[in-house]
Order: C-alpha cells, then structure tokens, then sequence
C-alpha cells in the first residue's frame, strides 16, 4: 500500500524580527566611543520620521503591517534594546524584490542611521519538540496564519539579571508563558542574551486579555525570575500619505504602534473638455 502523501508546508511567515539600539560611534579599531545620537534625538527621528516613513515608503511595495515598540529605559538593564519591531510583507520574495528599488535601497539605508541591529531575521516555525537556539526567531502555531491587522496585538520583553541556563529557550522560557494565554491566534518570540521578546495576535480586546496575559507570566514560574519590562496592547495610529505634510507621530516611551497606512486619495477624472467638433 502506498504511504499517504506529505502535507504541504506553509510558505514561510513574511514576517521581519527586528530587534536594536542606537547607533555607536566607533574608533578606527571598531571599538565604540559613545552613542552617536541623544535618547532624545533618538526619539525624534523615529516619531518624526523613522517610524511614520517606513509604512509611506514600504506599504507600496508589499508591507502590510508594522508594530514598532520603544521599551523603557530601566536602570538595572541597561543593555536591553531600544527599539523592537514586527514588520509584515505580503510574502518574503515581495520583501527581496522591495529591496532592489529605490524606495526600498533608501529605506534599507536609512537604518544605518538611528540603529545598531541586534536582530534583523525571518522567524522559523516551531512546534513542541523542535530545538531553539539564542538569536533566532520562531513562529506558530506550525500550520496557521491571520492577518495580524485584524484583532490585537500584544506584545512583552522579559529580561534576566542572569540569564538561564537551557537548551532549548523556546520549551523553557517562552511555551510556559504562552501557554496560560488563550486565544492565541499566532506569536513570534526571539531571545538571546537574557532577553525575551513575544508577540502575540489575538481576536480578544486588550481589556478582556491584559489580567490574564499577566497572571500567565507569574504561573510560569520561568526560571531566574525575569523582570517584566513592559507588556503592551498595540495601539492603533494612523500616517498619512508621504506627500502630505506632517509632523510625525505620537509615540510615547514603553509603548507598542500598530501604524496604519492611509494611501492617498486619487485626484477625480478630470471632466471632458469641450468637443471641438461640436458646434459652438
């Protein structure tokens, strides 16, 4: 008898991880000197514009939806990130190809000048029973993907003074949290260096989910004991069209996004001119 045919693998999830600090100036010998931009500069090139830029610039070539977050500074972990994103492309050869125009060069480049990137990946899929390792991103449930514009995003960092001892973070660190929280419809998590980022995508309001989401973390019991630094409901914002004047957006510290895009309104058909054929 012939065995049963393999069930299709889903296309890989379009979804970037990215995970980063500000820029640092550096000496000939790479060895850093001090950042190269105030927090609060910072700040401002990605209200201004770093933030509302990236949907104007992208969304056109295939992003369908972005959910930046600024963490707060804590004093006690002062190398956590400053910044941490999920940016959604309709497929990752949309996102290849935006890459290879203008628009995206100029948008790749743009980087460079606010961040040192701690994390710029795909998340692979992960199901229980699979290894994880530090610096790579997964993904899952295995088989389901949702359009993460629709219901609420969450999304928490937990940090570690020391960070745990394991081989296999996803089963240690990560599924216990996540597994006190329902529904889920789909989650991308990343951790190295004692910090654990989550996403999640849920049909439930923020207000039906935020008790229960923080009871998970405490029944956890991760070891170490890891310090909640924020956990945020993504909040919905709007930026308008990049021809349109504007003064950026309202982007508070320990804060997630939900950034929209508004293309721009198509000008009327112009009316018929006069027939010059027609008599006057």
């Amino acid at each position: 008898m012939a065995a049963s045919p393999e069930p299709p693998q889903p296309e890989a999830l379009a979804v970037r991880v990215w995970i980063a600090r500000r820029r640092q100036n550096r000496d000939a010998l790479d060895n850093i000197t001090g950042p190269a931009l105030s927090r609060e500069a910072f700040l401002t090139a990605l209200r201004q514009t770093f933030v509302p830029a990236t949907p104007q610039l992208m969304a056109p070539l295939g992003l369908l939806a972005y959910f930046p977050t600024l963490p707060p500074v804590v004093d006690a972990y002062p190398d956590l990130p400053e910044e941490t994103a999920l940016v959604f492309y309709s497929s990752r050869d949309a996102y290849d190809i935006a890459r290879r125009t203008p628009s995206g060069r100029l948008y790749a480049a743009s980087h460079g000048l606010y961040f040192d990137a701690l994390a710029a990946r795909w998340p692979e899929r992960w199901q229980p029973g699979d290894a994880s390792v530090p610096g790579q991103a997964y993904c899952g449930p295995a088989h389901r993907d949702g359009d993460w514009n629709e219901g609420q995003v969450w999304t928490f960092m937990l940090a570690w003074q020391d960070a745990p001892v394991t081989d296999s973070w996803m089963r240690d660190l990560c599924a216990p949290c996540l597994a006190g929280i329902a529904p889920i419809r789909q989650w991308v998590a990343h951790y190295t260096d004692g910090c654990l980022v989550v996403w999640f995508h849920s049909p439930q309001p923020a207000t039906a989910q935020a008790l229960q989401i923080r009871q998970a973390l405490r029944d956890a019991r991760l070891p170490g004991a890891p310090d909640t630094i924020y956990l945020h409901a993504a909040r919905d914002v709007t930026v308008a069209a990049l021809t349109e004047p504007g003064s950026g957006l309202d982007f508070h510290e320990d804060e997630t996004l939900h950034v929209c895009y508004r293309p721009p309104i198509a000008p009327p058909p112009a009316s018929p001119g006069p027939d010059a054929s027609a008599p006057p």
